[in-house]
């Protein structure tokens, strides 16, 4: 029989039995009518022979019908066949399906049966088409009913042709299709990604360089299986994986008996082992992608995650992961092949520039061909300009300078990362200084692309000088009190920094209990306290240096201590060591306090104290640093003088008194760019007698860096919005920068024109350091955008975009100032003002004619001997001599002269003035 297509619609059919177990069927199609008509049979029965289709003849058939425009003759109606409201049946694989048709709804009609004696009765058939038309084991009864007992193997959705005839002469038939879809015995494990919302799926999304991110519900996921407690495998698979072994797929199967194993060439995640449901769900929820491409294709990856029970597969639920691109940081590696990324060097007093990177040192950036810019900067700069940083960039395209106020050699122009990285394996520091500072020096490099900036690399550079004799600061006769111990800080300089100094005491002339330690690599404690017999008396030190050089070279100092009877005490820690305070200020924190609540006082000499001073001994940042105390319920009067960071506390009371304002003692400092670093606050109790001893409540100030801000003028600062200027015209603009953190000379202003869309050879922009002056005079129409940068010394960027509209020079130019009228003097030239930037043909000395009107000379030209370009807008026509006393005329030719952009000379185009003498 021929396949469904060709059986539903209005298509019927006479069915006649043949010889030899053939059925003979003639086909009509437009509801019987007579064009395109066709016969043929088909075998039904044979198991051997195939299937044949071949021309009735016309005994079989043709002969005992007679066909016109109205039907057939002796039966003239088709039955109807009409099944549409039998609804799809569902049958699981095993049990058998029986449909009575017409009781489920199906309809039989047929003209012939009214009117007409004999009648027609009808008889229901299959499509002999097995399998393609009627699914292998399915039966119908004459009557209509249908059985089917499908296998496993027959699952699906199947469309079965139903066929009815009626018993008319000719016989005619009729065929519709009804659906059955066939489902497992075994119900499929099922998996939900994102649990309790609608769908299956999932949706995430990974940007270049993130850490693996989670491409399910972590917390909803489900896995399920009607018939199942245990599953037995799972696949995940990337279906369109675009970066190859880059991206992978990865799961924790802490605590199961699941086995997790990824395949890069098929880009399939397999989990094996039987476990539970349960840990199946679990193992899945911790499904992760990650792309380790530098530069990774972006767009949806398809992820189809499927479970196995043994039995049957799940349909695929679909994660489908966003991949984002991230330009990727430039790198440089100052040591090139020996482990790390940054490099030393040492630099020899008197020995020429040296080397400071390894030759082999690189830059590499794994998404751009090109750089925009260096900045190597000597960050800790010591000596001034006598310090210096150089690379060679012959045979690049890059500049080179190098700012010696601050240290900063700047490297700007796009350029290849291999012409970049050939310059800098040039640089080189130098020291003119005859006395260098020793310290080493940290030369900071890094990179830009034009989007981001490298990781900020160091070469560090030891400094070696000639050997030198140390010398002792001068120190003054010094005060001790009965009792208490005397600490003396003696101080030594080398100008060889890198010598060791030793410091001793020379006990012949110093007192025996006396001692000496070395607290720095220039300085030196001398602790002595002084007992009851040494008050009232002048005692001697004697104190000696020497360094390890090269003859070893030493120094020595006397000193005298006046010993005064003892003094009071302040202790801002009460019971702790010592009598100090240690406290920490962050930038735009509130006010911390100088000491702890227990804080003590002792005299002997009285029972009240008549003040206190608080002291910030190295006070740095003005009136933004402020002491206070609360004197609430006290005598004492608190005042602050904000110029020299000094809190007095005045009034005559008690000692307790006194020790409550004390403990009520803070620290505040409000800059937005505090100095950071330890404020040593002193804080000495007056008896009435005497100072005591001070007591240092230490408070480190940590200060936080400010990124720096760059702000356009109007209406440059509106990029969305091209500001229009025309072609050849100059545009200047003032750009501004500020940094809480730096000073001017601390910021750098920079352009990067490398996505402006500029044509090659266009001109382009340029800006001032220091005071950000933007310049540009374009030289091609169309719209243009140009990057901004801010840098300050410690590499924070702030960038702003400005964008411009190249617009015709449609303006013709003009002269603004020519000789005229009378001229007294020594006239040896002329001079000619534009009114815009002017073309080649202004500056030819060819397109000027001078000559004399008038007189007995009239007509005669005078020679100009050449041409002086002043401007862009001006020129000067220099005379071989000084012009005599004669009226003249200059002529410009105004068919050649043009401007920038080719636009003809207009306006007066000769000029008449007179030479009067002088």
């Amino acid at each position: 029989m021929p396949d469904v297509a060709r059986i539903i619609g209005r298509t019927h059919w006479l069915i006649r039995s043949g010889n030899e177990g053939l059925t003979t069927v003639a086909r009509f199609e437009n509801g019987g009518m007579r064009r395109r008509l066709q016969y043929f049979m088909t075998r039904t029965k044979s198991k051997t022979a195939p299937a044949q289709r071949r021309p009735l003849g016309h005994e079989s058939l043709e002969q005992r019908i007679v066909l016109d425009a109205t039907g057939l003759e002796g039966n003239p109606y088709t039955p109807d066949l009409d099944l549409s409201a039998i609804a799809t049946q569902e049958v699981v694989a095993g049990d058998t399906l029986t449909l009575d048709l017409l009781t489920a709804g199906g309809t039989i009609s047929d003209p012939d049966g009214e009117g007409n004696e004999s009648g027609d009765t009808f008889r229901f058939m299959l499509d002999p088409d097995v399998p393609d038309d009627t699914p292998t084991g399915a039966t119908i009864t004459s009557d209509g009913v249908l059985t089917w007992t499908p296998t496993e193997s027959q699952l699906g959705t199947f469309e079965i042709v139903i066929i009815v005839v009626d018993e008319g002469s000719p016989v005619l038939a009729d065929a519709e299709t009804i659906t059955v879809v066939v489902s497992s015995a075994n119900a499929s494990p099922e998996v939900d990604l994102n649990g309790s919302e609608e769908g299956t799926g999932y949706a995430a999304s990974f940007t270049e360089g993130d850490d693996p991110v989670t491409i399910v519900d972590d917390e909803n996921l489900t896995v399920s299986d009607e018939d199942n407690t245990e599953l037995v495998s799972a696949s995940i698979i990337i279906t369109n994986a675009s970066d190859g072994e880059d991206e992978v797929l990865s799961v924790d199967t802490t605590d199961t008996n699941i086995s997790a194993e990824f395949d890069e060439s098929t880009n399939t995640l397999t989990l094996t082992g039987a476990d539970t449901l349960e840990n199946y769900q679990k193992v899945l929820r911790t499904l992760t992608y990650e792309n380790t491409s530098a530069s990774p294709t972006e767009g949806d990856r398809t992820i189809e995650v499927l479970v196995r029970d043994g039995d049957a597969v799940s349909d695929a639920a679909v994660s489908t992961v966003t991949v984002s691109g991230e330009n990727t940081t430039p790198e440089v590696d100052l040591n090139g092949e020996t482990d790390g990324q940054n490099s030393t060097a040492t630099f020899v007093e008197g020995a020429g520039a040296v080397s400071i990177v390894d030759a082999s040192m690189t830059v590499v950036d794994a998404d751009n061909d090109n750089l925009d810019i260096a900045v190597i900067t000597i960050s800790n700069l010591m000596d001034g300009d006598a310090e210096l940083l150089a690379v060679d960039t012959t045979g690049t395209n890059i500049t080179a300078g190098y700012n010696n106020a601050n240290g900063v050699l700047t490297l700007s122009g796009s350029d290849t990362v291999a012409n970049y990285q050939q310059v800098l394996r040039t640089l080189t520091y130098n020291n003119t200084s005859d006395d260098p500072s020793t310290d080493p020096r940290a030369i900071l490099v890094i990179v830009s692309d034009g989007a981001n900036y490298s990781t900020i690399r160091t070469s560090t550079i030891s400094i070696t000088t000639a050997n030198d004799a140390p010398a002792f600061a001068d120190l003054e006769t010094q005060t001790a009190y009965v009792g208490e111990e005397m600490v003396v800080v003696v101080t030594a300089s080398d100008v060889d920094s890198s010598d060791t100094l030793t410091f001793s005491l020379d006990t012949s002339n110093s007192p025996a209990s006396a001692t000496i330690t070395q607290t720095g690599a220039n300085t030196a404690e001398i602790r002595w306290t002084p007992g009851a017999s040494d008050e009232g008396n002048s005692v001697g030190f004697a104190v000696l240096v020497s360094d390890d050089g090269t003859p070893v070279m030493s120094d020595n100092l006397e000193f005298s201590a006046m010993v005064n009877a003892a003094r009071p005490t302040v202790d801002l820690n009460g019971d702790s060591e010592g009598t100090g305070f240690l406290v920490s200020f962050i930038e735009n924190d509130f006010a911390v306090p100088l000491a702890e609540p227990d804080v003590a006082i002792t005299t002997d000499s009285s029972t009240t104290i008549t003040s206190a001073t608080v002291t910030i001994t190295n006070f740095s940042d003005g009136t933004a640093e402020v002491l206070a105390a609360d004197t609430t319920g006290t005598s004492i009067t608190a005042s602050y003088d904000d110029t020299t960071g000094i809190l007095s506390l005045t009034g005559v009371d008690t000692i307790a008194n006194y020790q409550s304002v004390i403990a009520s003692l803070s620290y505040q400092n409000t800059s937005e760019d505090p100095t950071a670093g330890d404020r040593a606050i002193e804080v000495v109790v007056n008896d009435g007698v005497v100072d005591s001893l001070p007591a240092t409540a230490t408070v480190t100030v940590f200060a936080i860096n400010d990124v720096p801000d760059l702000t356009l003028p109007a209406p440059y600062d509106a990029p969305e919005t091209p500001v229009e200027v025309t072609e050849f015209t100059t545009v200047s603009f003032t750009a501004t920068g500020t940094d809480l953190d730096h000073t001017a000379d601390e910021l750098q202003f920079l352009i990067d024109s490398d996505d402006s869309g500029l044509p090659d050879g266009a001109a382009i922009p340029t800006i001032t350091n220091p005071g950000g002056v933007f310049s540009w005079t374009p030289d091609a129409t169309g719209t243009y955008s140009f990057r901004i940068l801010l840098v300050d010394s410690e590499g924070d960027v702030d960038q702003e975009l400005v964008t411009f509209t190249v617009v015709d020079d449609t303006t013709a130019p003009t002269v603004v100032t020519a000789p005229s009228g009378d001229l007294t003097g020594s006239i040896g030239s002329l001079t000619v003002t534009f009114s815009e930037a002017m073309g080649s043909a202004a500056f030819d000395i060819g397109n000027y004619t001078l000559e004399i009107v008038g007189g007995t000379n009239d007509g005669t030209v005078v020679s100009f001997v050449d041409l002086t370009q002043v401007s862009d807008t001006s020129v000067t026509l220099n005379l071989a001599t000084d012009l005599a006393i004669e009226s003249y005329e200059l002529t410009l030719d105004n068919s050649l002269i043009d401007d920038l952009a080719e636009n003809l000379l207009t306006g007066d185009n000769t000029f008449d003035f007179a030479v009067l003498g002088t």
